[in-house]
């Protein structure tokens, strides 16, 4: 199932509004966050342009 268009950015804002410095992430953790904000907005706005 595909989530909504808001359910969507509440998810890829939330990853984005994490604070990598102070909450002292390792950078592969970092990097996979950053992956999972990509493909988010990646695979969702191909879905959009589909339609």
């Amino acid at each position: 199932m595909i989530a909504p268009t808001e359910v969507r950015e509440k998810m890829a804002s939330q990853l984005k509004s994490i604070d990598f410095d102070k909450a002292s992430i390792d950078p592969v953790t970092k990097r996979g966050v950053q992956k999972a904000i990509a493909l988010i907005e990646l695979k969702f706005a191909q879905q959009e342009q589909a339609h």
